[in-house]
Parts: C-alpha cells; structure tokens; sequence
C-alpha cells in the first residue's frame, strides 16, 4: 500500500494507483470493471518470487498490462531510496515503447 501511495504522491496526474494488499490478492468485482477498461496497466508489484508468480494471472485478465518492475530494486519505494525518480519511470512506461 506504502509504494501505492508513494507513486500516486509522485505521479498522481497521470495515472491511478491500486493497491491489493499483497501478491496474492485478486481484485473484487467493481476494481475488476476499472481495469478491464484501463487503456493501459503497469504491473509493478514487488519484484520478487511472489511478484513474478502472480503476473500470469495479470496478463491472462487484463490484455493491456504491461510488466514494469522498478528499476534496479525490489520496489518503488526502494527505487525513490536509491535515487529513481519515480515519475519519470512512470511516464516512460506509460508513454514510451
């Protein structure tokens, strides 16, 4: 929820973040009909065991999700720790190749 948060704070104007409360979770019936019509979806939960398990599902339900780990760390908020500037990955996942 804490990367969630950390990433709407730094790019809330261009996009809208979930947070599921963990790898494992699905998301309920009204969050399911927000991300079927989402233009696009970046995956970027922790990039870990439990992350890489939990993309198939991802990209079974949702045609327009798109991996995008942090860079060169576990998480966003380890990425903003190490000097990532979280919007900028931001923009170029949402509007680059």
């Amino acid at each position: 929820e804490l990367d969630a948060m950390l990433i709407q704070q730094e790019a809330g104007d261009l996009c809208a973040c979930l947070a599921i409360g963990g790898s494992t979770k699905k998301p309920d019936h009204y969050t399911d009909q927000l991300l079927q019509s989402a233009p696009q979806i970046l995956f970027s939960l922790d990039f870990d065991e439990a992350g890489r398990k939990a993309y198939p599902f991802w990209k079974s339900r949702y045609k327009k999700v798109k991996p995008w780990p942090a860079p060169n760390e576990k998480s966003p908020g380890d990425a903003l720790k190490a000097g990532v500037d979280l919007r900028k990955w931001v923009s170029v996942g949402l509007f680059c190749a």
